[in-house]
């Protein structure tokens, strides 16, 4: 008997342990707080309160200087990190409420370990040509030269693709080289508008060149023509006299 019901409480409590364990789980989009499962709060936020069985949580913004780039429960956000140009590191895009600092290296630095987007570490690079890329290797660095179609300064980790001006819509003005990009002119509208502007203002200065040439001309046989006359009158009226 004894051991029948010692067998049935341990059933028991395997229940009651059971059912806990489904009550104090909380959908992915909550958090457990109270013995109430709480909504988390979006990126860029933080939990300010928690809720109950009567309030709901309460979120408020990351201050500036800190992060949070996921759904969360916490009460704090992260501190956005710094790149510290004394380990060869620069910003690459800056901290916002929903994002950490990103780094780059500086110029005369390549990355050495990454995590996406970021640059985590950096050392110097040996001085490479123009018209090569810095090649990593396992004892250290390398320089290669860029293959046909790239270039490089010379400070680049890799070689860089020359621009496609014929893509862009653009005139070639000058072909890339290994250790510079092609240079494209403006959109051909842009010339043509300039063209159109440059022969609207020679045929104007033209226009009004010829309308004082034709207004000089006519004022000056208009004054020859009155004084022709007025001599002839004069002229008819001495002979009258004599």
């Amino acid at each position: 008997m004894r051991e029948k019901l010692a067998s049935a409480a341990a059933v028991l409590m395997l229940l009651l342990v059971s059912l806990c364990g489904q009550t104090l789980s909380c959908d992915p989009n909550a958090y457990l707080a109270n013995g109430v499962c709480c909504l988390k709060c979006p990126p860029g936020h933080r939990v300010l309160s928690d809720c109950d069985l009567v309030t709901r949580r309460r979120c408020v913004p990351c201050l500036n200087g800190a992060f949070m780039d996921q759904l969360n429960g916490f009460s704090r956000c992260n501190l956005c990190k710094s790149c510290d140009p004394a380990s060869g590191l620069r910003v690459k895009s800056f901290c916002t409420r929903v994002s950490n600092t990103f780094c780059e290296p500086l110029k005369t630095f390549v990355c050495t370990k990454a995590v996406g987007d970021d640059c985590v570490t950096a050392e110097r690079r040996g001085p490479c040509r123009p018209g090569q890329y810095i090649k990593q290797k396992a004892t250290g660095f390398d320089c290669s030269p860029c293959p046909a179609g790239t270039f490089s300064d010379g400070s680049f980790s890799a070689c860089r693709l020359h621009t496609r001006c014929i893509r862009l819509n653009l005139p070639l003005l000058r072909r890339g080289t290994n250790s510079s990009d092609a240079f494209c002119g403006d959109p051909p509208q842009k010339r043509r508008d300039w063209t159109h502007a440059l022969i609207w203002g020679v045929v104007s200065i033209v226009v009004a060149l010829i309308s004082a040439v034709s207004g000089y001309l006519i004022y000056r046989n208009r004054g020859f023509g009155s004084y022709g006359e007025s001599a002839a009158g004069n002229t008819l009226e001495l002979q009258r006299q004599n």
